[in-house]
């Protein structure tokens, strides 16, 4: 009887024979993809007016230190401005008021992440002053995503122009004298100084017709250092983690690690006590929910008061560019 033994090898593994075929040039290792991550950029219009707002530092002879804050209207591109000694919220709540009196309340304000706009950056489940402000009066505040200033391009842009135009040009002793140039500034500035993307016009010359409301002194003495919450929308543009989740006032919630490095668009409505969470992957893909979440309120949310209602303040969620 003839017996014949086999002496049966282990199977290769699948990466070794993925390193044994590329070695012999048969199999080629796929190039990583090299798609951006789509932004979800803040869309205005001309009846959905968007402000940006930050602040740059700078040093006077001696020193002291001042601050140029600088609201930006993304539609008209015009900027105005305001010079402090410091950088406190009590400095941002001052500036913006100046802005809606003087100019007019928008529907939404982009901001990015500083503790003087966002509030505290530790304690969870906070809305700060800056926040309860803008609820208060109707504005929709929009947050861009953590340590990513180039996406508040447009007022970086005005620090810029601010920049050359003046601080390198004239010489300031105090920040009196800095601030007594503001009207300078925005003169020059709407009205002579004509942004790229208006073609050859001025702010001043492009600003749109629809009605402006502003912030009156009746209606600035109704606003007191305590706000309530109030009936609104806050909207944050994050970009998903590498374990799948985005911070909202100082709390983590997962979203998933199949979107990591992605942009999503998180809006809180607080009436609503809900945070719902919108992707979309390109610009040729609409904008969709892909979660809600239930967030509970510390505190009651009060309705937002008539004399700040105004026609187009509910909307869709067109804002997505």
């Amino acid at each position: 009887e003839l017996r014949v033994t086999f002496r049966l090898q282990p199977t290769p593994s699948t990466s070794t024979l993925k390193r044994v075929l590329r070695e012999k040039g048969i199999f080629k290792r796929r190039p990583p993809s090299k798609r951006e991550a789509f932004y979800p950029k803040p869309r205005p219009t001309s009846s959905y007016t968007i402000h940006a707002m930050d602040w740059t530092g700078r040093f006077l002879r001696g020193g002291k230190k001042i601050f140029a804050f600088h609201t930006f209207d993304l539609e008209t591109r015009g900027c105005w401005e305001s010079i402090f000694a410091d950088k406190t919220t009590a400095s941002v709540i001052h500036h913006l008021k100046t802005i809606w009196k003087t100019r007019w309340i928008p529907q939404a304000l982009q901001m990015d992440n500083d503790a003087a706009f966002y509030g505290s950056r530790k304690v969870p489940h906070l809305f700060g002053r800056v926040i309860r402000l803008c609820l208060y009066v109707g504005i929709e505040p929009i947050f861009i995503p953590v340590g990513e200033a180039k996406r508040n391009g447009d007022v970086e842009q005005a620090h810029r122009t601010w920049d050359k135009a003046v601080w390198q040009q004239v010489h300031f002793d105090s920040v009196q004298a800095a601030q007594d140039f503001t009207p300078q500034f925005e003169q020059w500035y709407m009205n002579e100084y004509e942004p790229p993307k208006l073609k050859g016009r001025t702010p001043g010359e492009v600003q749109c017709q629809p009605p402006r409301y502003r912030l009156t002194a009746t209606l600035c003495r109704t606003i007191s250092d305590t706000l309530p919450i109030t009936a609104g929308r806050i909207h944050f543009i994050r970009r998903v983690s590498v374990d799948g989740t985005i911070e909202v006032l100082n709390e983590h919630w997962h979203i998933s690690k199949r979107l990591a490095g992605e942009y999503v668009w998180a809006t809180l409505w607080t009436h609503r006590k809900r945070l719902d969470i919108f992707y979309r992957r390109s610009q040729n893909v609409q904008m969709k929910r892909i979660k809600t979440f239930p967030y509970l309120m510390d505190e009651p949310v009060t309705p937002l008061q008539p004399p700040f209602k105004r026609d187009s303040y509910r909307r869709k969620m067109f804002t997505m560019s």
